[in-house]
């Protein structure tokens, strides 16, 4: 595999747009196969997961990775965009910290959530925040998300800090929105970090400016292993796998499937060859990220 072929994983300032950030990767590895699990505002700070080369294969799986992030919130606003660069629409009294604990079990669990009329979502075949931004009134439909944890950290009204643990498509800002209003108040999302995504960690991230100095690409078994743990597998060179021959259990002595995705790496390198997909007792592919020989 080619060096620039792996997981990177970056630190993004706030002020700077997730396509600025990817950009600066693109120039520093002089490559266009670059592709992200997931953006972050401009106002927003955090980890970006940024796959390189052949890794691009495995966005949509690694899209589906839980998130945690840590927000603070301001009672008593709320803006159009639902963050600190909208204009403010709308006021409210600030609400005490016993009516917030009140209303935080009410958006935990699986939860209908309307997402910010400025987002990427799409509403008639066009971005949302698109046609927000030329004054058309924008509903999102609400969608499905998962809520798996809410942890206040901080309370010093009218600023409130959570820790939220949740599912992909998760808007932070529709939660502050949601919650402001279940308290007979208004809010937006003043600040957000995303601290972590499945187990990637903030903390592991370099920033941007960084690149120039360590490129701090993850690839190979240890991080695919990390990533998919028990589903990481060696592609004998007798199995077919690069000529699209046909999967069978079998040719994978003493492993005992589960549904899911599976990831077969050369056994010499660990090179990131492709990806199959078991259910219902029948292999699939569901990729192949290289044409070369084991």
């Amino acid at each position: 595999m080619s060096s620039v072929d792996g997981i990177l994983l970056l630190h993004k300032p706030e002020g700077v747009t997730s396509f600025e950030v990817l950009q600066s990767v693109k120039t520093r590895f002089h490559t266009q196969k670059v592709g992200h699990t997931g953006t972050l505002d401009r106002f927003a700070r955090g980890l970006l997961v940024v796959v390189v080369g052949s890794y691009t294969r495995l966005v949509d799986l690694l899209q589906d990775f839980e998130k945690e992030y840590l927000g603070t919130l301001e009672f008593g606003k709320e803006t159009d965009t639902l963050d600190p660069e909208g204009r403010v629409v709308a006021d409210g009294p600030i609400p005490t910290l016993e009516e917030i604990n009140a209303q935080i079990p009410s958006f935990l669990g699986t939860i209908s959530q309307t997402p910010p009329s400025y987002s990427a979502v799409h509403v008639g075949g066009e971005r949302a925040y698109r046609m927000a931004r030329r004054g058309v009134t924008v509903e999102p439909p609400p969608r499905l998300v998962e809520i798996r944890s809410i942890q206040i950290e901080n309370f010093k009204p009218p600023y409130l800090t959570l820790r939220v643990v949740c599912s992909k498509g998760t808007y932070i800002r529709s939660l502050a929105r949601d919650l402001g209003r279940k308290c007979g108040s208004v809010a937006y999302l003043k600040e957000l970090t995303r601290l972590r995504i499945g187990t990637f960690q903030l903390k592991d991230a370099v920033l941007p400016s960084e690149l120039e100095k360590e490129s701090r690409i993850l690839t190979g078994v240890e991080v695919l292993s990390r990533l998919f743990p028990s589903r990481v597998l060696p592609a004998s060179p007798s199995s077919g796998i690069l000529e699209g021959k046909p999967l069978h259990p079998s040719l994978f002595k003493g492993v005992h499937f589960q549904e899911g995705p599976y990831i077969l790496v050369s056994p010499e390198k660990g090179d990131l060859l492709a990806c199959m997909q078991y259910k219902a007792g029948k292999l699939s592919y569901r990729f192949v990220v290289s044409q070369k020989h084991l």
